[in-house]
């Protein structure tokens, strides 16, 4: 065979392949062979049929197309391995010749993976701002800690319900007289405002008693998950038949003694806890290092990314979503129609993210290169145990299945890329920073994603009481 590149539009390359006479002949005698045993003719057996016989029956053209179909695969990557061309995309063929006793020619275009010069990886200067801890941070902690150890005590009879008491109903829910589905529970537990259920259900248990009995008036989100719902206002009927509150420990020494291994005084306990909440604080500083450091080699090179690897990586990321959401029994078109707006700009909302993430991989790739990264099968291994411990499952399955299913390389890939953040972090300058957290807050806060708030949504809803909550 004869190879020719040439460039094509930007990102692309354009393989023209030419197979000889003589390999275009053995290739139409195989192919004869494979048609022969899935034609009838008269008079020769399934196989059997000579090649002449053979052409006159189906057609030069035919037996020529059939041969074309198993060289072009063959042949492309043949092209590509000895030409260096690593396609992004399925290549576009045209025939350009396919004709008994001629060269067969045709070209392949396709999108190769970006060059990527690389600038300064080594040598970065970086800062590692750690926020300090503030009195009112330890203060919240130690709330905190003391809430998650109060217990749940029955209220007396008298005691009205506030916000934070659990408060034990039974509900019927009714769209004008007929009761819905899934709008009934008994003995179900709910905190007054939890937020768990639709608005203004909550609200209107407060101040009620054991044994109360009341009618609440709701309207379901415009949103909500299910269309006879969505919009509509319902009534509930609700008994009440407990009322438990959460008793709080006193914050006082033997509270320290009974929560922490080294404290014996609130003094001790607070230093302890400023302690742990600046480690916190740092791994957060270390983490945003690290992408910093991302950021300064990504920005130091200079590379074009060809679209087609914005829009896999788009499709990539649509479809981790998706498997997340159809193990909660949601689909992507659902989950869209739950927060509003169209397949478009739902994937739109990606595009940032991808590209983003497609120069990373090229980048660090490229680093990968440059410093002859390699990856061992024995650290392989060990990276396939990790993954065995937390799918639950034994490690010759998992390593069994990344094999079969060519998702191997992706992982020796990513463990290379991984080895070059390394890298480029321990080369850089770091100079940590202990700080005031800036007022207001910008953006500090990390938001959950939405396919896991819709996620506990679902969760929410599929209950065996099948209670009604917010979408919101």
């Amino acid at each position: 065979m004869k190879f020719e590149v040439n460039s094509g539009e930007k990102y692309q390359k354009v393989l023209q392949v030419e197979v000889s006479v003589e390999e275009m002949a053995l290739a139409c005698k195989l192919a004869g062979k494979r048609i022969a045993q899935k034609v009838n003719i008269p008079g020769f057996r399934k196989g059997k049929t000579p090649y002449s016989v053979l052409e006159n029956f189906v057609g030069v053209q035919a037996i020529l197309d059939e041969a074309a179909d198993e060289l072009v695969p063959k042949a492309c990557v043949q092209g590509m391995d000895e030409n260096n061309l690593d396609a992004v995309d399925k290549p576009e063929l045209e025939v350009i010749q396919l004709e008994k006793d001629k060269p067969f020619i045709f070209k392949a275009t396709m999108t190769v993976m970006p060059e990527v010069q690389l600038g300064q990886y080594k040598g970065l200067s970086l800062t590692k701002t750690v926020y300090e801890v503030t009195e009112e941070e330890i203060d919240k902690e130690i709330e905190d800690q003391r809430t998650r150890l109060g217990k749940l005590e029955d209220a007396a009879e008298s005691f009205a319900a506030q916000k934070g008491s659990v408060v034990t109903i039974d509900f019927t829910g009714y769209q004008g007289d007929v009761a819905f589905e899934g709008g009934r529970a008994e003995d179900y537990p709910l905190e007054l405002g939890s937020g768990s259920f639709i608005p203004g259900f909550e609200e209107q248990l407060i101040g009620c008693k054991v044994g109360d009995q009341k009618r609440i008036q709701v309207t379901f989100p415009e949103k909500y998950h299910d269309e006879k719902l969505a919009g509509q206002p319902v009534e509930f009927a609700v008994t009440v038949k407990g009322i438990k509150v959460k008793v709080i420990p006193e914050l006082d020494d033997a509270f320290v003694k009974e929560i922490s291994e080294t404290s014996d005084t609130i003094e001790q306990y607070r230093a302890e806890v400023k302690e742990k909440l600046l480690d916190k604080n740092r791994l957060t500083a270390e983490d945003a290092c690290h992408a910093e450091a991302i950021k300064q080699v990504v920005d130091n090179a200079t590379l074009d990314v060809p679209p087609v690897m914005i829009e896999q990586r788009i499709e990539s990321l649509v479809e981790n979503l998706d498997q997340r959401l159809q193990a909660q029994g949601l689909s992507v078109d659902q989950f869209i129609a739950f927060n509003g707006g169209d397949k478009k700009s739902f994937r739109e909302n990606y595009r940032a993210q991808a590209e983003e993430g497609v120069k990373m991989d090229l980048v660090l790739g490229q680093v990968a290169d440059e410093e002859k990264i390699v990856i061992t099968p024995e650290e392989i291994d060990e990276h396939v145990e990790i993954m065995a411990a937390n799918y639950g499952q034994p490690a010759d399955v998992i390593k069994d299945y990344l094999l079969k299913s060519n998702q191997i390389f992706t992982l020796e890939n990513g463990m290379k890329m991984e080895k070059a953040l390394d890298l480029v972090y321990k080369e850089a300058t770091i100079t940590e920073e202990i700080v005031a957290r800036p007022e207001p807050q910008a953006e500090a806060e990390v938001v959950e994603d939405k396919a896991e708030a819709a996620s506990e949504i679902i969760d929410d809803n599929s209950e065996e009481t099948g209670e009604v909550v917010d979408s919101e």
